[in-house]
């Protein structure tokens, strides 16, 4: 196939070291087990201390995002999610904003959808409750929308008004 070994040698390394820099998480995310049946979405082994400090951004390639710009609304899909990660709006999330919660199902796995304000959990939406929305008044420093999850499969449909 190649004329000499070494340049098949090269090649190989080449597309290693490319497999390396497209996906960086290959082989490195955490796999968690549902230990607390199908029924119960708690995470077992992330704690609030995790989520806080966002040490667990393991499985963020396991999150496909959509924002549609016609109606405000923000969709987000996880697939086998492991980790933590804030869920991106188009403008930061202030103290005149209300979070409508429009969808948050969870298939599979175990998931939290959390609102985090000043380094600390403020609020906490239901699984599988449609409906929810969550003043942000007198809430103080950065405010973000949370999502965390143990081999999760989740939908969040929501809108920032």
């Amino acid at each position: 196939m190649f004329k000499n070994r070494k340049t098949g040698i090269i090649i190989f390394a080449i597309f290693v070291v490319a497999l390396i820099m497209f996906f960086p998480n290959l082989g490195n995310s955490k796999e968690y087990k549902d230990t607390n049946g199908e029924e119960n979405y708690s995470l077992c082994k992330i704690t609030d201390e995790d989520i806080i400090k966002g040490i667990d951004h393991s499985g963020l390639t396991g999150i496909s995002s959509e924002e549609n710009e016609k109606n405000g609304k923000y969709y987000y899909v996880g697939k086998y999610f492991n980790g933590s990660t804030a869920l991106n709006t188009l403008e930061s999330l202030t103290t005149n904003n209300t979070i409508e919660i429009q969808k948050f199902s969870v298939t599979k796995g175990n998931a939290r959808l959390l609102v985090l304000a000043d380094n600390k959990i403020i609020h906490d939406f239901t699984p599988n409750e449609s409906g929810q929305s969550f003043s942000l008044d007198n809430l103080e420093g950065e405010i973000f929308l949370v999502v965390a999850g143990e081999s999760s499969n989740f939908e969040v449909i929501f809108k920032v008004n």
